[in-house]
């Protein structure tokens, strides 16, 4: 029986259309695979470099000014064969070159910082500057300037005036050498006048100094009440943390905003221009600093302002002298630092409780140990130790001529390594070799960098415990 037209012509056009479709798919099984872009790989696949750097806003001619780098790679991918420069105007001279030093960074992993150190010295008055930058395949990708106000009398203008003046007068005088008047020159007195001159007389000033020298090493607790702080530590008067770098002058101190602590009323500022409180009511010292890196080896937990922000967790805007005067004023006397010399001897002292509180992006509060943002690089784990009260000591510093708090001028706060000028250090032996450093940052507990966070210091011991024996004296 013949099938309908209609029903024919309607299998032959199926047949065909499965012909031509088999064909298609067949040449596109037999083509080459091309990987399509996806929307934002490109911008994903690319290193983004970050400079961070500080350094002092003030300094005096002839001074040695150093500046922390922080070059850090924001990208997802590892940064290859970086140039970094060095540029600074005239008035500032590197051992190496006048006017600019290169260096290279072979690789920065994405997520990961590179500490850089320069020391410049200052050779004119004036506003100078120091321009950092780094370079990838020719082009700058990142930068970053620090300007310093330099003050005193210019390094190459001093001795043109001088020399000039006493060259003229030497040759003169060797001409009328034949005669006898020089001769009797010798016999005119200058040897009696050293006797009247007894500038020996500053022996007096040597042993004033020797009895500053007493205090300071355990500094009354008396004093805080009766001056004010800023006699122990005057804002700008130590040349901090590395040679010629200045300590955080009040006009370097940030707003991170009042102390996340309960009963604001009961805190008692210790200096008006530094974020450190004390409560004598609570037994404990109040500071406010920030999250200056989640992702480096550590020697410290909190570092001051303009010192070790590239191997601590916090910078605080705060001279340790005046967090020492704080814990003095709350009963407690220091140990002492540790000790290298003729053996080793852990830093000692009074236990004290570092509490940490900060506010995440939804606004809430949230507060954990010290120990819980440092990591034990071998366990892993959260640090064990607690910290003590180690003091610090008294050094002369060679930049300034005057005896310093040595906590102040080297830059240690709270520390993880053990170091002599530490104010609060373990009792256990810590490396300070940056090839072995015992601790890191515990980078998945610590908040966004730059983060405010208040930290606060409390004695373990209760007060009376912890009154010196010889308070009676004082």
């Amino acid at each position: 029986m013949m099938e309908p037209l209609g029903v024919r012509l309607r299998a032959a056009w199926l047949a065909a259309t499965a012909i031509v479709l088999f064909g298609v798919s067949r040449a596109a099984a037999q083509a080459p695979a091309v990987d399509l872009p996806k929307a934002g790989a490109a911008a994903a696949a690319e290193p983004k470099i970050e400079v961070v750097m500080i350094g002092p806003k003030t300094a005096t001619v002839g001074d040695d000014v150093s500046f922390s780098i922080v070059i850090t790679n924001r990208g997802d991918t590892p940064a290859m064969g970086l140039l970094v420069t060095d540029r600074f105007s005239r008035g500032l001279e590197h051992a190496a070159s006048p006017t600019q030093v290169e260096r290279d960074i072979d690789k920065i992993d994405a997520g990961r910082s590179v500490p850089l150190r320069i020391t410049l010295r200052v050779t004119q008055p004036g506003d100078l500057s120091h321009t950092v930058s780094v370079h990838s395949d020719g082009k700058v990708v990142a930068s970053a300037r620090a300007d310093v106000k330099a003050s005193g009398q210019s390094e190459t203008a001093a001795p043109e005036k001088t020399a000039p003046a006493a060259t003229p007068m030497a040759k003169p005088e060797p001409k009328p050498e034949p005669k006898p008047e020089p001769k009797p020159e010798p016999k005119v007195e200058p040897k009696p006048e050293p006797k009247a001159a007894m500038k020996p007389a500053p022996a007096t000033a040597p042993e004033g100094e020797a009895k500053s020298e007493a205090k300071p090493a355990l500094p009354e607790s008396s004093r805080p009440s009766k001056e004010s702080p800023a006699s122990v530590a005057t804002p700008g008067e130590a040349k901090a943390h590395e040679p010629g770098q200045a300590a955080p002058e009040a006009s370097d101190v940030p707003d991170l905003g009042p102390p996340l602590v309960d009963n604001l009323a009961e805190l008692k500022q210790l200096h008006p221009e530094f974020p450190v409180w004390i409560d004598r009511k609570g037994a404990r010292v109040v500071m406010v600093g920030a999250v200056c890196a989640r992702q480096a080896p550590l020697e410290l937990l909190a570092c001051p302002l303009g010192s070790k922000e590239h191997e601590s967790v916090l910078v605080v805007p705060v001279k340790p002298s005046l967090v020492h005067i704080g814990l003095l004023a709350l009963g407690i006397e220091p140990g002492h630092p540790v000790q290298y010399q003729p053996k080793y001897v852990p830093a000692s002292g009074p236990e004290v409780e570092v509490t940490l509180i900060w506010k995440d992006e939804k606004g809430v509060r949230n507060t954990a140990r010290g120990q819980d943002w440092v990591r034990n690089v071998k366990t892993k784990q959260a640090m064990e130790h607690s910290w003590v009260f180690a003091g610090s000591d008294w050094i002369d510093n060679p930049y300034t001529k005057r005896k310093e708090y040595r906590a102040d001028v080297e830059g240690y706060l709270i520390c993880v390594s053990n170091f002599p000028g530490a104010l609060l250090d373990l009792p256990v032996a810590s490396s300070a070799d940056d090839r072995e450093l015992l601790f890191d940052a515990f980078t998945e507990r610590i908040p966004h960098k730059g983060t405010p966070v208040t930290i606060v210091l409390a004695p373990k011991k209760p007060l009376e415990a912890a009154q010196p024996k010889e308070s009676p004296k004082r």
